[in-house]
């Protein structure tokens, strides 16, 4: 007599390893124009929801958003004579908007900020557009020796005066990380710590021009449409950008003069300021 058995039961599969994008926040793409022909596919947090994922997690929520004004700087970069022979340093890159724009231009960009999963989702936005000459890395600003030293022909920075106490940290990195005759150009939506960033950066020997972009309400106006459509992208009312460069060796200190055209006027740094102040002009503070 033929005896039956029951079959043993399959073997249960181990739960499946959660990916890097199973621990990001639900993701989108929205396309950022940065000329009249040209555009960039940017991969963000669809909805913030007030920073309900990172405030879970115990890290800064401000990633998660796109800030309007880097994508009024991100135009103004895309504009600029790079090339694949100038190194740019990003602190604070959050989206990298501006970052990617560099290297969309051709320059060679290395995007940090001190929250992995925003790195993580710049590097998406990379590999959306096909851009390769970028990388990304998770530091700290307040850690100066996570950057290199002398290494960087331009260094950027946008929105990254978002507390009282970044001025000196991002200050002493843009001193240290960037070239003898390289440039700094931090964007800004006119918080009351500008002055005292540029103080730091004048007692570091810097000098520093405040400028204002040309025609700014409506180039304001002109990104609007995009922050009243997505939710994470966050609305722009005003803005200023700070232009750095080493003072020369015994230059005085004369705040808002310039400097460049100098020794260096052959640079491609020098001619990345001359390029910003031809599309700037001096900043103007509302009257009260």
């Amino acid at each position: 007599m033929q005896k039956h058995t029951t079959p043993a039961p399959p073997p249960s599969k181990a739960p499946a390893t959660p990916t890097t994008t199973d621990l990001l926040p639900p993701l989108t793409k929205t396309q950022v124009p940065l000329s009249n022909t040209t555009s960039l596919t940017l991969v963000h947090v669809s909805d913030p929801k007030s920073g309900t994922f990172s405030k879970s997690k115990k890290q800064c929520d401000l990633w998660e958003y796109v800030w309007g004004t880097s994508l009024l700087f991100c135009r103004l970069l895309y504009q600029l004579p790079l090339h694949a022979h100038m190194s740019v340093l990003e602190v604070g890159c959050g989206s990298a908007l501006c970052g990617l724009s560099c290297a969309l231009k051709g320059a060679t960009v290395l995007s940090t900020d001190l929250v992995k999963d925003s790195v993580t989702v710049a590097q998406q936005s990379a590999t959306a557009n096909g851009i390769t000459n970028i990388t990304f890395d998770n530091r700290n600003w307040e850690k100066l020796p996570q950057f290199e030293t002398n290494h960087f022909d331009i260094v950027l920075g946008s929105d990254v005066l978002f507390y009282r106490g970044a001025a000196p940290y991002v200050a002493k990195v843009i001193h240290q990380s960037m070239k003898e005759h390289g440039c700094a150009l931090i964007a800004d939506p006119v918080r009351l710590n500008v002055d005292d960033f540029c103080s730091r950066l004048d007692d570091l020997g810097c000098v520093t021009y405040v400028r204002q972009f040309i025609d700014s309400n409506v180039s304001i106006a002109n990104i609007g449409v995009l922050t009243e459509e997505k939710k994470s992208f966050v609305k722009l009312t005003k803005a200023k950008l700070v232009v750095v460069e080493r003072r020369p060796h015994g230059a005085e200190n004369e705040k808002g003069g310039s400097f460049s055209g100098g020794g260096s006027a052959s640079t491609s740094a020098n001619a990345i300021v001359n390029a910003i102040l031809a599309m700037t002009e001096p900043f103007v503070p509302e009257e009260e």
